[in-house]
């Protein structure tokens, strides 16, 4: 298994403004630019990566706003470390993945 670390290391080669957070025990990845979104319409976002489980899913990826997609999600929203953040109900990315193919995963599924 590899360390909370060496998984943000990782993701700071690609996002390298990239820095790890938690609340309530849980930690995440905060991503302060991430392109989403269909094509045409992508926006630079601020993103939470929680690469494990979380109510019911096996890993999720919240945005700071709602993304236009092809696909048609439901959106809900969740307070986390007091802020409010928008995620899709979206599951099957393994948390066991490593943080960049979880992320690359939630990112295709906002396209």
């Amino acid at each position: 298994m590899t360390s909370v670390a060496e998984q943000l290391h990782k993701l700071q080669i690609l996002y390298p403004a990239a820095h790890a957070g938690s609340d309530g025990g849980v930690h995440f990845a905060y991503i302060p630019e991430l392109g989403v979104g269909k094509e045409g319409h992508k926006q630079v976002v601020r993103a939470l990566l929680y690469p494990s489980h979380d109510n019911g899913y096996s890993s999720r990826l919240f945005l700071d706003r709602q993304v236009p997609t092809t696909a048609s999600y439901t959106w809900t929203t969740r307070v986390i470390a007091g802020e409010t953040w928008w995620v899709v109900s979206f599951n099957g990315v393994p948390g066991t993945l490593p943080w960049t193919e979880i992320l690359a995963n939630h990112v295709r599924a906002l396209q």
